[in-house]
C-alpha cells in the first residue's frame, strides 16, 4: 500500500533500520524514480518495417534477373549451335558440289589428251557461273595453268602439297586445311582430283 508522502511500506521499514532516520522522515523522503525505458525512434521502427518489406522482393528480383540472365545465355549457345550446323552443311555440300564438278572436269578429252590451252577456255566457261576458277597440276605440285589467269601466264614455281600428295597417294578427292592461294595470297580451302590416263596420275585439278 501506498503510504503519505510519497513513500511505501517497504522504503519506510528499510529507512527505519538506518541509524538517526524516524519514521516521518523516512516518510517524507522522495522516492526515486525507476529509469525509464528509452522508446525506439520513430524513423527506426520505419526503417525496419521497410526493409522487412522490401527485402524479399529484392532477393526475388535478383533470383528472377540470374534466370533470365541464364536462359539468355543458353539461348545463345544453342542459337550459335544451330548457326554452326548450318555452316556446316552448306560447307558440306558446297565442297560435295565443288568435287563433284572437278571430276567431271577431270574427265574432259582436252586435259586426257594434254590440250591445256583448250581445256584452260573449257573450264573457264563450265566455272564462271559459280565464280569459282581451278587449277592443274603436274604430280610435283607445279601449277601448269590457272583460270583466274590468262593461259601461258606465269605462275611462279611451286612445291606438292599434303592435300595433293593425298590425292596421288589414295587416288581420291582430298580437301586441304586452310592454306594460302598462290595467286590470291588469301587463305582458303583447297580441294583436289586425281586425273588419271592409263591408269597413272598424270595431273592433278584443284580448284
Amino acid at each position: 500500500d501506498l503510504l503519505p508522502y510519497g513513500g511505501t511500506l517497504e522504503r519506510v521499514e528499510s529507512c527505519k533500520k538506518e541509524p538517526g532516520c524516524s519514521e516521518t522522515a523516512c516518510m517524507a523522503a522522495p522516492i526515486e524514480a525507476a529509469p525509464a525505458r528509452t522508446a525506439r525512434p520513430l524513423t527506426f521502427r520505419l526503417a525496419v518495417l521497410v526493409v522487412s518489406i522490401l527485402l524479399p522482393a529484392v532477393l526475388l528480383t535478383g533470383a528472377l534477373i540470374w534466370r533470365v540472365g541464364l536462359l539468355d545465355r543458353l539461348r545463345a549457345d544453342q542459337q550459335a549451335l544451330q548457326l554452326a550446323r548450318s555452316v556446316s552443311g552448306d560447307l558440306d555440300r558446297e565442297i560435295s558440289a565443288s568435287v563433284e564438278t572437278l571430276l567431271a572436269l577431270a574427265t574432259s578429252p582436252d586435259l586426257l589428251q594434254g590440250d591445256l590451252a583448250r581445256f584452260h577456255s573449257q573450264a573457264r566457261e563450265v566455272l564462271q557461273f559459280r565464280r569459282l576458277n581451278a587449277f592443274v597440276k603436274s604430280t610435283d605440285g607445279q601449277q601448269l595453268l590457272n583460270t583466274r589467269l590468262a593461259f601461258g601466264a606465269p605462275i611462279g614455281p611451286q612445291e606438292l602439297l599434303a592435300h595433293d600428295q593425298q590425292t596421288i597417294e589414295s587416288l581420291k578427292p582430298a580437301v586441304s586445311g586452310l592454306v594460302v592461294g598462290h595467286v590470291t595470297q588469301k587463305w582458303q580451302l583447297a580441294l583436289s582430283v586425281p586425273v588419271m590416263i592409263n591408269d597413272q596420275v598424270r595431273y592433278i585439278l584443284s580448284m
